[in-house]
């Protein structure tokens, strides 16, 4: 594709979404804005299944709408789940990429069965993924999902496309929010937040700065940012102060600072699977084929791979996977992914 071909389809494209974009634009500043534009981005993909998450480098995440997964489903994921979540890891490690799928995640993990069973709880077989920055290194994930499909080479094609427009018309939800006193996700966001001016008045504050920060932290907080304009620090052991200045044109405070308190919450855990198969097999004593064929199904082989592998039949794969569900008492790959969880005490 030439460039200027390329220019005109993303005008085109940006054009389009614009139009479509019109009652979303007209959310900013409110609560209703991420359900909004999450189910416009659904409508141009051909689905009806929307997740929005925010996450942070510290705390858990939150889940601003939900049109996609059922309530034990969440809970799950906000008791356990989060901590494998590959978006969270990108978060926390940085290199944050503004757009991808679920399946180019998967593709790029060696052990796969961790997201699936994950995504299988969920019941999604595919996510686009659009990352929308906030501040201080805060993102909005709006996840487009399938429950049978993956998105194709067209659809991300498109969605990096459009990407520009709807952040823009993020930054401008983020701006509106700042000055409106009404209900909106950040006022309401677990994530305490302060934005000054640059001649240090309070612009915003929201209902956990209130609620989080003592007088003795507040002591704290004045003595750090007024060593340095940007930084991160321990507030006490359960939470981190960052604060980062705004641009000289930002229109609601220029040359202002804008402050996040985030609650710890455990970090993404990195599993390995061949350790955690290596406790299974020692804690339920499993054979050596056992043990092999746990392992190729952590890498999310089918039997029929599997047996190529291994030069058994998939009727002797099917045999050892029934006794080796039987020394586990489980009777599904959901609950082996479980024990495996357990093992690794994440």
């Amino acid at each position: 594709m030439h460039e200027d071909d390329e220019t005109g389809m993303k005008d085109k494209l940006a054009i389009d979404f614009l139009v479509a974009l019109g009652p979303v634009i007209g959310c900013s500043g409110q609560d209703t804005f991420y359900p909004s534009l999450a189910r416009e981005l659904a409508n141009f993909f051909n689905t009806n299944r929307y997740l929005v998450i925010r996450y942070a480098m510290h705390a858990k995440p939150e889940f601003l709408s939900n049109h996609a997964m059922q309530d034990t489903a969440v809970s799950q994921y906000l008791d356990q789940y989060y901590r494998i979540d590959p978006l969270l890891r990108q978060v926390r490690e940085g290199g944050v990429k503004p757009v991808l799928t679920f399946d180019e995640l998967r593709q790029r993990s060696a052990d796969t069965f961790f997201y699936d069973a994950m995504f299988r709880t969920a019941q999604i077989r595919d996510e686009l993924i659009f990352m929308l920055p906030i501040v201080n290194e805060v993102y909005v994930a709006i996840c487009i999902d399938r429950s049978s499909t993956t998105f194709s080479e067209q659809d991300i094609f498109r969605a990096k496309l459009i990407f520009d427009t709807i952040n823009m018309v993020h930054q401008q939800h983020i701006r509106l929010s700042f000055v409106n006193y009404g209900t909106t996700d950040l006022k309401n966001s677990d994530i305490a937040m302060l934005v000054k001016d640059r001649k240090d008045r309070e612009i915003f504050r929201n209902t956990s700065w209130g609620a989080t920060i003592t007088a003795a932290m507040q002591r704290d907080i004045d003595t750090l940012v007024a060593a340095t304009p940007s930084g991160e620090a321990n507030l006490g052991p359960d939470c981190i102060l960052k604060w980062s200045e705004l641009s000289d044109t930002n229109p609601v405070a220029p040359a202002g600072q804008v402050l996040t308190v985030e609650q710890k919450a455990l970090g993404y855990a990195t599993l390995e699977a061949s350790d955690l198969v290596d406790q299974l097999q020692e804690k339920y004593q499993l054979t050596s084929r056992e043990r092999q064929i746990v392992s190729m199904m952590v890498q999310g082989e089918p039997n029929s791979r599997i047996a190529e592998a291994l030069e058994i039949s998939t009727g002797t794969v099917r045999n050892h996977k029934h006794r080796l569900y039987y020394k586990l008492d489980i009777t599904t790959e959901r609950e082996l992914f479980i024990a495996l969880l357990e093992l690794a005490q994440i």
